[in-house]
């Protein structure tokens, strides 16, 4: 029963599936000087429910984030990058 439920093709999605899902969004962010900088925001991204990727540059001062919809909001991950200390815009 057990390995009925878990090979369900309805049950799972194929990876492009769950790429076309994503949302993609980028931010400029205020403040950022170093790596350890950069860490902080990836960090604070990285723990919220439904973020998938997200890349950090110091030297760009820019987030790209790729996020599923459904479970998290550009607003909230604007919120993170604040709460991790720096200014979020997105672009």
């Amino acid at each position: 029963m057990a390995n009925f439920l878990l090979s369900d093709s309805n049950v799972t999605a194929s990876p492009a599936q769950w790429a076309n899902a994503l949302q993609h969004v980028s931010f400029t962010v205020r403040g950022m000087y170093c790596q350890a900088c950069a860490k902080s925001v990836k960090t604070k991204l990285m723990n919220l429910s439904g973020v998938w990727k997200a890349s950090v540059s110091y030297e760009t001062s820019q987030v790209e984030v790729a996020y599923d919809a459904d479970t998290v909001t550009v607003e909230q991950l604007e919120k993170a990058i604040q709460d991790a200390g720096y200014q979020a815009q997105k672009m």
